[in-house]
């Protein structure tokens, strides 16, 4: 995975895509007590195409214990209960992300990805496909995989792209990646030049932190996860900032709303609907919210 800097620039452009948020529209907490406000640490989640079903992940105890969840949409709109996606294996399985055709769920997991894992496995990427009604056995995506490297927030793009993230085994450097899925397969990954620019453009800002960014389905629209520093060096709780592409250019980054950016809460994980209208994050690792937003 070679590593280059990004050509990007900021800029003040508006386009007929750009997308922002409603500072008069609160964001709806998604099913309660079926999703969200369960009890349990929730992480990232993501709708299938056709908004029918939502899958997560959700911490199952200490030590990096994790599983992934599907909760399907019934009569009346109402969420049914989130049942565990059982993928053949007891190690930690997190990140689902869907693909545009819905027969496929690319995933993260900590089963050992060689035989040299076995006594120390790290996170790499996966892939499932529907096999008569359910999910198959998974099977590693070596290609996209940095077997020493933890690999995370798979998310697909309408095209059938991938991005995803990559942090080093001494957790020092973090990139973002992007793969092209020629058919079946993917080529090996890319720096993704259009979020690791808000990584450069943070370094230029010692009050801000930037743990990751996510993009919309058409990769018109970003979304940040930034963090203030405080006086210890530390960064405190993300708060969610975004930016709009115009050709080769991009809007300077700028907090959403307050209603979604709470004074002390903590909101991540973004993610957007197939059609790139809603959004959809997570708040104090304990609920899932969702918010249209309005492009133009």
């Amino acid at each position: 995975m070679a590593i280059v800097t990004s050509q990007i620039l900021f800029g003040t452009a508006a386009t007929a895509d750009t997308c922002t948020v409603s500072n008069h529209e609160a964001p709806a907490l998604l099913a309660p007590g079926t999703i969200s406000n369960t009890g349990d640490e929730v992480f990232r989640g993501v709708f299938n195409p056709d908004g029918s079903e939502f899958y997560f992940f959700r911490s199952l105890g200490p030590n990096e214990n994790y599983g992934i969840f599907k909760s399907t949409k019934g009569d009346l709109d109402v969420w049914g209960k989130a049942e565990r996606v059982i993928l053949g294996s007891a190690y930690s399985d997190l990140y689902p992300t869907i693909s545009p055709s819905g027969n496929e769920m690319i995933f993260v997991s900590y089963r050992p990805a060689t035989k040299e894992a076995q006594e120390k496995p790290s996170a790499n990427i996966w892939s499932s496909k529907i096999e008569i009604g359910t999910w198959g056995q998974p099977t590693l995506l070596g290609v996209l995989s940095n077997s020493q490297n933890y690999d995370n927030r798979p998310l697909f793009r309408a095209n059938g792209n991938i991005g995803f993230s990559s942090t080093s085994p001494d957790w020092r450097a973090t990139h973002e990646y992007v793969a092209v899925r020629n058919g079946v397969e993917f080529s090996p990954p890319a720096i993704d030049e259009a979020r690791e620019q808000f990584r450069e453009w943070a370094e230029n800002k010692p009050a801000l932190f930037v743990w990751t960014s996510d993009l919309s389905p058409s990769g018109e629209t970003a979304i940040i996860e930034v963090s203030s520093v405080g006086a210890n060096d530390r960064p405190g709780p993300a708060d969610l900032w975004i930016s709009n592409k115009d050709q080769n250019s991009w809007t300077e980054p700028t907090p959403l709303s307050p209603l979604i950016n709470t004074k002390e809460g903590n909101e991540n994980f973004p993610t957007f609907s197939d059609d790139g209208k809603t959004l959809v994050f997570v708040r104090d690792f304990k609920s899932f919210y969702s918010v249209r937003l309005t492009c133009k």
